[in-house]
């Protein structure tokens, strides 16, 4: 498997994810512990989307290993403290989507998670990618 066929699964593998934890969501929300779950993983769904990304970007960088988590943790946190201010809300207000990428409200107990998701998806692209690299030596 080519590199971006492993980004590219890697990729449906989470978003998969993401789409169960929404249904799920929505066929239950009455059920406290199943909302919690259901936010927890699209929180470790959107983080993995962004490490495989930045992955995809620094790949053939010589330390894209140590460069991809860390990028990666800091976008999502980055992002989740940005929502402290009022600037997702007012970016909302003129263009809509821009919610699904910043989101509204800040909830400190997000970071772990975005921890999760960043080291989940890191550890199957670093396990893939080096198996490619190492078959070829």
């Amino acid at each position: 498997m080519d590199k971006i066929k492993i980004h590219i699964y890697t990729g449906l593998l989470f978003i998969t994810l993401g789409v169960v934890a929404v249904l799920v969501r929505r066929k239950s929300s009455e059920i406290e512990w199943v909302e919690y779950i259901s936010d927890a993983t699209g929180t470790i769904g959107w983080a993995a989307l962004f490490t495989i990304f930045f992955s995809f970007i620094f790949l053939n960088s010589r330390n894209w290993k140590f460069i991809t988590p860390i990028i990666s943790l800091l976008f999502c946190w980055s992002v989740e403290f940005l929502q402290m201010t009022n600037i997702p809300g007012n970016l909302e207000k003129e263009f809509p989507p821009s919610h699904y990428l910043l989101g509204s409200n800040f909830d400190s107990a997000d970071l772990p998670w975005y921890g999760l998701g960043v080291l989940l998806s890191w550890f199957i692209l670093l396990k893939f990618i080096d198996k490619k690299r190492m078959d070829k030596i």
